[in-house]
């Protein structure tokens, strides 16, 4: 048998179960071997430590008292901790790659069956459900089940001698046995260190209390700090499908620069940034998104983005981060057809949109109960049949496959004003039905907001949370240049923010030469490129084509003071959304970036 497996047996002693180490000193088995055959579903047992009797492969008893660090109910795994036996205490590798049906596997355990010796079982995997927790593997068992499995639960599924999952039942006369996932460990040894992170710095009831309030958790009766610990760990297991990004995001607000929780941020975003992207993405926007998504009293999130600003780059890791997390939802993109000022137009391409991307998720061709709701009358107007194919999916498969729909909606400013707010009042009524939205744009987005009601009804644009995307700091530049250019380019981050303030576009616009010239060229090369490179470029036709903006910001251009007045004029709000000016105050503006006075006096000299 390869590395250590362990005999748990529960504290009824009538409850056995094998468990490996995934941690020096922290080993995991079954959920249900911990609780003496039942799972603990909706709250935490008051009395959750346990004195486990432990063998190890030879079948010398240990008693050890082992203390329950976490648990997922769901996916039926625990991990455990204590005074590990003076046994080899080898870890074993988790597999690396995709799952797919037919990999061969094999189970090292504890069976009653074979008197609690080692037994190896073997087979192939029959198929891959990461949503279905702890029958996320369906296994081929080739020694039949006709016997008990008890002793079984908690033994690794091994792929190539790594770990793939976790044993949690069997179900006998068929051959088959199921497997939480990998992905549980992974999820549940990220839950184990930010248990570390409270244990150590949440010293007293009250201030665990206060976590929790702040988290607007109900709460229950106050034992003790490790009970508590345990309670926020269970529910952030258990709830919201973006509990971990919740949980973390109150702790660094008391805890803003602790190290283990930018290492506990970075690894719960390693999986969320978009592979082919390769770049940095912005913790905070991505964990804003995903909350607000979740949120149940709102349909979905507009992501408020000026010009330049990488919006798309914080969709596709908070997308990435859906998939990861295998999150409850359906996402599916949506782009409207460039110059759309007809419904018919926008409403044909968002019906192409969302067949095509249900074949993707589903399957081509679409199973008769998805293919179904397309089938609409041609008679009907497209706003209608786009509206009751939506409603026919949200009542039907979707809703009996226990997700939600996300339409990820791109470029907004393609459609008009009106069709735009009328599909937002189309949306509301669906958001009702389990329908989420997650949008990005800029002014056009921002008036849709704030956009006064018809009468009583709201579009959906008017309940969308907000995430407005700001400025990149010094450390997201230095994590740019490591990426881009190697980490002995970290030191010129300070050079590129003086020169751009964080601009994002401009950032990436002067990480793209090469390092040598980064570090060569004075301040007035780099300002020299920055002013003909694509981004100044586009700002520039943008202003040929609106003359009333052009002009304010000539007017601001000879303005030699660090702020510039505000004075509540459509042209202000327009440079706002260009990502030129930002506000400082209510009544004052400064340059997004300081090259961009700049230019706006290089526009005034070729004005005159």
């Amino acid at each position: 048998m390869s590395g250590v497996r362990l005999l748990v047996e529960g504290s009824n002693r009538s409850t056995q179960g094998t468990a490996f180490f995934v941690r020096p000193g922290v080993v995991c088995t079954a959920c249900h071997v911990v609780f003496g055959g039942e799972i603990p579903r909706n709250e935490l047992p008051l009395n959750f430590s346990r004195t486990l009797h432990v063998r190890d492969q030879t079948g010398t008893p240990w008693a050890v008292n082992l203390t329950l660090a976490c648990f997922d109910p769901q996916s039926d795994i625990a991990l455990l901790t204590g005074e590990i036996p003076p046994v080899e205490t080898s870890v074993l590798p988790f597999f690396e790659g995709v799952l797919t049906p037919g990999t061969k596997y094999s189970a090292d355990g504890f069976p009653t069956f074979h008197g609690g010796r080692p037994f190896t079982v073997v087979g192939e995997i029959a198929a891959v459900r990461p949503t279905e927790k702890q029958q996320a593997l369906q296994l081929l068992v080739a020694q039949g089940t006709q016997a008990s499995w008890g002793g079984m639960s908690g033994a690794p599924v091994l792929c190539n001698g790594a770990v793939a999952g976790v044993v949690t039942q069997a179900t006998q006369g068929t051959s088959t046995g199921w497997a939480a996932h990998l992905d549980a460990i992974k999820n549940l040894l990220w839950a184990f260190e930010l248990r570390n992170v409270l244990w150590a710095h949440y010293t007293d009831v009250e201030s665990l209390l206060a976590l929790e309030r702040d988290l607007g958790w109900e709460q229950g009766p106050a034992t003790d700090r490790e009970a508590l610990i345990a309670r926020i760990l269970l529910r952030m297991i258990t709830g919201a499908p973006t509990g971990r990004f919740q949980v973390l995001t109150e702790i660094e607000k008391d805890l803003p620069l602790l190290a283990e929780l930018v290492d506990l941020r970075n690894a719960l975003l390693q999986r969320s940034a978009a592979p082919s992207a390769h770049r940095p993405v912005r913790p905070a926007s991505v964990s804003a998104v995903l909350q607000s998504i979740a949120a149940e009293n709102r349909p979905g999130v507009a992501l408020l983005e000026p010009f330049g600003f990488a919006a798309r780059r914080v969709v596709d890791a908070a997308l990435e981060a859906v998939r990861a997390e295998n999150l409850a939802l359906w996402p599916l993109r949506l782009v409207p057809p460039r110059h759309t000022q007809s419904p018919e137009r926008l409403y044909r391409s968002l019906s192409r949109d969302l067949k095509s991307g249900l074949e993707e998720l589903v399957g081509h061709p679409l199973p008769d109960n998805w293919a179904e709701p397309f089938h609409q009358p041609a008679e009907f107007p497209p706003d209608e049949r786009f509206e009751y194919t939506l409603e026919g999916l949200l009542e039907g498969p979707v809703s009996d496959s226990k997700r939600e729909v996300l339409l990820i909606v791109e470029d907004l400013a393609r459609v008009s004003d009106d069709i735009l707010e009328q599909w937002g009042y189309l949306m509301a009524r669906l958001s009702r039905k389990g329908l989420k939205l997650l949008v990005w744009g800029g002014q056009e987005l921002s008036d849709l907001q704030t956009r006064p009601p018809k009468g009583n009804a709201a579009s959906a644009f008017h309940h969308l949370a907000s995430v407005k995307l700001g400025l990149w700091d010094e450390a997201h530049i230095k994590d740019l240049l490591t990426i881009e250019k190697g980490p002995a380019a970290r030191h010129l981050a300070s050079r590129l923010l003086a020169i751009t303030n964080g601009h994002p576009a401009l950032v990436e616009e002067l990480v793209t030469l090469p390092a040598n010239d980064l570090a060569s060229r004075d301040e007035a090369g780099l300002i020299a490129e920055i002013m003909e490179g694509p981004h100044v470029t586009r700002l520039t036709r943008a202003m040929e084509a609106d003359p009333a903006a052009r002009a304010v910001l000539i007017e601001y251009s000879r303005n030699s003071f660090k702020t510039l007045p505000r004075l509540q004029r459509k042209e202000e709000e327009r440079l706002r959304w260009l990502g030129i000016l930002m506000q400082s105050s209510p009544k004052e503006w400064v340059w997004t970036a300081p090259i961009f006075a700049q230019w706006a006096r290089f526009l005034a000299q070729r004005a005159t």
